[in-house]
């Protein structure tokens, strides 16, 4: 936890239904949120429910099946323009191998190439 804390990128735990169990502070700070005040609301009130259904549903579903899934998207940068983020899905299992959540990194790429 103490490293997932210290990241710059957006982490986050989600549960098999869709529902925050964990979110890191620079993941929280997007949101406008702290990290308490997202332990159990779902994960369409922050992304809008179409944006739920469309696109994050089916790939946490292949997540929570056991895949890996790693994409591109490009979201509002809320003066017009648009970032582009880096999404990582990992399944997150308990100790006997079931899959009880997903464990999703959201990194900035457009920070990253600001950087180099």
């Amino acid at each position: 936890a103490v490293i997932l804390e210290s990241l710059p990128d957006r982490v986050a735990v989600l549960t098999r239904d869709y529902r925050y169990l964990y979110s890191n502070p620079a993941n929280s700070a997007h949101l406008n949120r702290k990290p308490m005040e997202l332990i159990g609301r779902h994960l369409s009130e922050f992304i809008g429910e179409e944006r739920f259904a469309e696109c994050a549903k089916p790939k946490l579903d292949a997540c929570f099946a056991g895949d890996q899934i790693d994409y591109t998207y490009e979201r509002s940068d809320g003066s017009g323009g648009s970032r582009q983020v880096r999404c990582r899905m990992s399944p997150l299992r308990d100790a006997g191998g079931t899959v009880i959540g997903a464990l999703l990194v959201m990194e900035d790429l457009d920070r990253l190439s600001q950087a180099a």
